[in-house]
């Protein structure tokens, strides 16, 4: 099944609209970027989450080029394996904002409010890719620069069917996350950790992600009871004529999407694999 969202029904990724060529790249840099702390405009806050929905159902999250197959069925590809939580905690002062990019900015005398898009910056210093897209804010005013940001960071193991993963059509990994916009990563940056095999037969490579989503909301008790929801699934590509792509994308196949936070870790490792890969 598609994951679900707050706002009701399955994930809208099921309706293919077409779009001109890099026209989702336009709405990102023209709209999203601009949206993650909320874009108040008449007296109106546009929440980055409601746009995040129309997003879906302007089907956003494909490359120019690509053709986003409706109503591919979810199948067990790709299945979540464990979920848990570090104890270290990220801090918006310690982030070197010069080796993240610059999506938003607001200036006002003396200086500026910026969210800088930090995805890759902790990706290669955790060494792990993220299962979401990671924008931070952060005020630089007299040339000094601080941010109230702080996360602990979450470990997601995922395994893979490894006949699907050598297959010459497999794109890459993306997942639905609650607490950022959708990530794709392709093949060749998926960070592995080993072989198991499934109860089934099947052979499958434990892949790592990692998501930055336990945060602090402000007091202790809202930031101790948050709980991140995610759904992963791949993409099989197929080259048509014209030499455009059709992407198959495949959710994993279960009822609910998963759900990470304090007291709510996981393990699936007993119920997937036929002894305890690691």
């Amino acid at each position: 099944m598609p994951p679900h969202s707050k706002c009701g029904g399955s994930n809208p990724l099921r309706v293919q609209v077409s779009l001109p060529p890099r026209s989702h790249i336009i709405l990102r840099s023209l709209v999203v970027d601009r949206m993650q702390r909320g874009w108040q405009n008449g007296g109106m806050i546009i929440s980055y989450r409601l746009f995040l929905v129309f997003c879906f159902f302007l089907n956003c999250f494909v490359f120019a080029g690509e053709h986003l197959v409706p109503n591919t069925p979810p199948n067990k590809d790709i299945q979540i394996v464990s979920g848990s939580l570090s104890k270290t905690l990220h801090l918006g002062e310690q982030v070197d904002f010069k080796k993240c990019s610059e999506i938003a900015v607001k200036t006002f005398k003396g200086g500026r409010l910026v969210n800088a898009d930090c995805t890759n910056y902790f990706a290669e210093m955790l060494g792990v890719p993220l299962a979401h897209r990671l924008v931070i804010p952060y005020t630089e005013s007299n040339g000094s620069i601080s941010s109230d940001w702080r996360c602990y960071d979450s470990q997601i193991v995922a395994a893979i069917k490894t006949k699907a993963l050598e297959s010459s059509s497999f794109v890459r990994v993306g997942f639905y996350h609650s607490h950022g916009e959708l990530l794709l990563t392709p093949k060749k940056a998926l960070h592995t950790l080993g072989k198991a095999t499934l109860k089934s037969g099947d052979e499958v490579t434990l892949t790592q992600f990692t998501s930055l989503a336990q945060c602090w909301l402000g007091t202790a008790s809202s930031s101790a009871y948050q709980t991140q929801e995610f759904k992963p699934f791949v993409d099989f590509g197929v080259e048509e004529e014209g030499g455009s792509l059709s992407i198959y994308r495949r959710w994993e196949d279960v009822p609910t999407n998963f759900k990470l936070g304090w007291g709510k870790e996981f393990d699936r490792s007993t119920e997937l694999f036929q002894s305890q890969p690691y």
